[in-house]
């Protein structure tokens, strides 16, 4: 049990609606142990301090209050918490603790929640870091760089250095890479204040949570990575996010990108991602490669299964400028539709530059100007 003179403040439901929402999305929903499913509560510097963990990667959102009382820090259920408190009216919240019961009280004109406060001397210290290795980033740059290359992520568990995306520092620009080893995803940024020494590999899970933090921000929001040993550290003035890094090099993978691909195709996006989302319907587990086919006059994508039959669908020179000799390809048509999901405007041109039937294909379009993408084919038989 805490002191009497503990805990009493002030919030608004819907700024502490969105910061719960935020830290708790860090939380294992299968998590046996209890402190890990709790959310700390502490106040600093006149705001209310909300943190999570994993144990890998640690969050702390800063939120304005009114405080009446500041000597304490608890932990209480985290998803028990975020869950009472989502889609309540926007009213002002107070926080009080009350010793009797051991309880935290949480109450508006409409609403009452108690929940059992715990001691947090068991939770998890929030990682300090200091390093001179750091950088400035947007976070709609964030996002962008996450979203251009987090779909093409390895699930290998043996090659667990390719389980994340590389980010590096080079020549005053940020680099990103992920690959799955069937395809590879790279984006470039121009920063001028960027260390061009460092290196990192985000896991799986950080990037996830990165992309949705990043997303829901105003885009405008400049974040300080800062880099030690095998952490790294986000912060900004409303938040503080420090995750573990994977140990390990990631693969050289700028001399598997097609430098001298002779055969260009520019074609309009809309039409590419129709046709093959239209024709890769009939493809099956054993047989998921679709063909496309490629001369000046026509693009024709087709597909064959023994179990369903097969189809084709004509691209219309109009929608289309190839130069180069003509060819045929077989690919995954996931690996496309991907790459094409990132362009949003429908009339957008994509380039796919080409050796042979056989060899990497690169592409990439002029609404995605900082990045590239390279494809692996399939034997064609």
């Amino acid at each position: 049990m805490f002191s009497s003179e503990a805990f009493d403040i002030e919030v608004s439901s819907k700024e502490l609606a969105s910061c719960l929402s935020a830290v708790t999305a860090v939380i294992e929903k299968r998590n046996v142990e209890q402190t890990l499913s709790c959310v700390k509560l502490f106040v600093s510097e006149d705001k209310l301090c909300i943190e999570a963990t994993d144990g890998s990667i640690f969050i702390r959102q800063f939120l304005g209050a009114k405080i009446q009382n500041e000597s304490l820090s608890l932990i209480v259920e985290g998803r028990i918490l975020e869950r009472m408190i989502r889609g309540l009216a926007d009213e002002f919240i107070r926080i009080l603790y009350i010793p009797e019961s051991n309880e935290l009280l949480l109450s508006s004109i409409s609403f009452e929640l108690r929940l059992i406060a715990l001691s947090p001397n068991s939770f998890p210290t929030f990682p300090v870091i200091t390093s001179p290795v750091s950088f400035e980033i947007l976070s709609s740059d964030l996002f962008d760089l996450i979203n251009c290359t987090d779909f093409s992520l390895s699930k290998d568990e043996i090659r667990y250095n390719i389980n994340g995306i590389y980010i590096y520092g080079a020549n005053n620009q940020i680099h990103a890479a992920s690959t799955d080893n069937f395809r590879l995803s790279a984006f470039n940024l121009e920063s001028k204040g960027v260390h061009n020494n460092f290196a990192m590999i985000l896991p799986t899970k950080t990037v996830s949570f990165l992309k949705n933090l990043s997303s829901a921000s105003s885009g405008q929001e400049i974040l300080k990575v800062t880099l030690h040993h095998n952490i790294v550290q986000f912060s900004s003035p409303k938040m503080c996010i420090v995750s573990k890094l994977i140990d390990g090099s990631f693969p050289e993978y700028t001399s598997i990108i097609p430098k001298n691909n002779d055969n260009k195709l520019v074609i309009q996006k809309s039409h590419l991602a129709s046709a093959i989302e239209r024709i890769a319907f009939i493809t099956d587990e054993n047989s998921r490669a679709v063909k496309m086919s490629i001369s000046e006059k026509e693009v024709e994508i087709s597909a064959y299964t023994h179990s369903k039959g097969k189809a084709k669908q004509v691209i219309e020179h109009k929608f289309f400028k190839y130069k180069g000799e003509p060819l045929t390809i077989a690919f995954q048509p996931r690996y496309i539709l991907d790459i094409l999901s990132l362009i949003k405007q429908a009339d957008a041109k994509v380039t796919i530059d080409l050796k042979s039937s056989s060899l990497p294909v690169l592409i990439t379009s002029d609404q995605l100007p900082r990045c590239l993408f390279v494809i692996m084919l399939i034997k064609i038989t």
